[in-house]
């Protein structure tokens, strides 16, 4: 047999996901503390499926997309996962809170009314408003909706764990996709939330360059409850990424590869991020003519025959600084899951070997 048929064979023989239990996982009802990012343009209800179904939890962005489309995502969702009508969808919704400050809380209303399990709350000045919004909402019709709220200090930290957030999210520069121009490398942000929040405070989730099961495995140890990850699953069958984004990703072997940027949000008119807020991508024709100071129109022409092309040399293929350390395109979620969470697995049983008994 090749060595290629025998790790064919191996994949298709792996043995069921191993629990990996934490706080988190209780609290969601899931076998394993990965989750999926909300990912506009790479993720949706399928995705999310396949890592709900082997042991994860896994958020659908709505981002700036309409009702119609976040429902046709859940419904994605529901037809794989085939939950109980009489539960919660297992699923959470990420929200960008300044999109629904600009007058669009029907996306919200929508998710609730869906009754899914949890919402992501990031990118805007008015978490309060949101948070109190859940909450009066879960109280009138009788939910009770997990509220996750995405951080970039300690300051931030503090302020969700006083407006009652149950789990924040602790996002590190590395990121891809939005996140905090200002914010620090993920170990040291992690740090930085734990201090600033007390001992019966949110439960704390890592975001920020997660690729492997030993980087699962060693933000755990440093106090983390789960980790979030976006880049990884973004090669994954399931991902809505086109093959020409998938090549690009896998081709990214240098550390300068992404960069921060408003290029493509500007290709696209979303312009209401709050200040300090960009985007990590893969630096590509768009981002060189862009910081060259060529003109947006023109710009924006070429990249709307890009988008309909699918083309990764034009279009935005967002992607944290872990996109180095891929190296194979194209495989299904059960897979990314099973070797994430063997290897984080592995790791953390070592770890325990270095005590004395």
């Amino acid at each position: 047999m090749s060595s290629t048929a025998m790790h064919q064979t191996e994949k298709a023989t792996a043995s069921p996901i191993r629990a990996i239990h934490t706080p988190l996982t209780k609290l969601l009802d899931v076998k394993v503390p990965v989750l999926l990012a909300p990912m506009s343009t790479g993720g949706g209800g399928a995705l999310a499926a396949q890592v709900t179904k082997y042991g994860g939890f896994a958020f659908i962005p709505a981002g700036d997309d309409t009702v119609e489309n976040l429902k046709k995502e859940v419904q994605a969702f529901e037809d794989i996962v085939k939950p109980s009508p009489a539960t919660q969808v297992p699923v959470g919704i990420g929200f960008l809170v300044w999109y629904l400050d600009a007058k669009h809380k029907e996306l919200l209303i929508a998710a609730l009314d869906l009754k899914v399990k949890a919402v992501l709350l990031a990118f805007g000045d008015h978490m309060d408003r949101w948070i109190n919004f859940v909450r009066d909402y879960d109280q009138a019709n009788g939910h009770s909706t997990i509220i996750f709220v995405v951080v970039h200090s300690g300051e931030q930290a503090a302020a969700a764990a006083e407006l009652g957030a149950d789990v924040v999210v602790a996002q590190g520069i590395e990121a891809g996709g939005h996140g905090a121009s200002y914010a620090p490398p993920l170990m040291v942000q992690l740090s930085v939330v734990q201090k600033a929040i007390p001992d019966n405070g949110p439960l704390i989730v890592a975001a920020g360059g997660i690729m492997t099961g030993s980087h699962i495995a060693a933000l755990l140890t440093a106090g983390a409850h789960g980790c979030i990850l976006g880049t990884r699953f973004l090669v994954a069958q399931e991902s809505y990424y086109t093959p020409s984004q998938r090549n690009a990703m896998v081709a990214a072997k240098i550390n300068t590869a992404t960069k921060r940027t408003l290029a493509f949000d500007y290709m696209v008119g979303s312009l209401g991020w709050p200040e300090g807020i960009d985007g990590r991508a893969l630096k590509n024709l768009t981002t060189q003519e862009f910081d060259a100071g060529e003109p947006v129109e023109e710009i924006r022409a070429k990249y709307e025959v890009a988008e309909r092309e699918g083309d990764a040399s034009r279009i935005a293929t967002w992607a944290g600084l872990g996109v180095v350390l891929l190296t194979r395109t194209n495989e299904p979620v059960k897979d990314i899951m099973h070797e994430l969470t063997e290897e984080c697995f592995t790791r953390l049983k070592a770890v325990c070997m270095l005590l004395d008994n």
